[in-house]
């Protein structure tokens, strides 16, 4: 990955790749582009800027903010197994959003630290 942060026209390999893209929502063009020019060096300026913009994605999916609001939707989301009162529609939601883009606007993250320091935190 330190390869790709540091030039966004380089490819990762099929096992990371396949990696990534199981954790975040990449659509099938998008999958069956890289697949498909993941050993190419020689690519058009389209097609480069196309796998810029996928490997963006891939390496937000991975910093360590997108990692920490995920752990934590996923410990708000096993808190409120055991506490049915607690409606999961937002958290879901945020929860899809982040998956769908490979990061959370920094608002979403304000308001799932909120939610996990108010309900997981202060309720264990």
């Amino acid at each position: 990955m330190a390869k790709l942060k540091g030039d966004l026209s380089k490819s990762v390999s099929r096992d990371v790749f396949e990696f990534m893209y199981s954790n975040i929502s990449l659509s099938m063009p998008e999958i069956e582009f890289y697949l498909s020019t993941m050993r190419k060096h020689k690519l058009t300026e389209r097609q480069m800027n196309y796998r810029r913009i996928i490997n963006k994605k891939l390496i937000d999916c991975i910093s360590y903010e997108t990692y920490l609001t995920f752990s934590r939707i996923w410990s708000i989301l096993v808190w409120a197994e055991n506490n049915s009162w607690y409606e999961t529609d937002f958290v879901e939601s945020v929860k899809r959003a982040g998956k769908k883009k490979g990061l959370f606007s920094k608002r979403q993250i304000e308001v799932i630290d909120e939610i996990f320091i108010r309900e997981v935190l202060n309720n264990n």
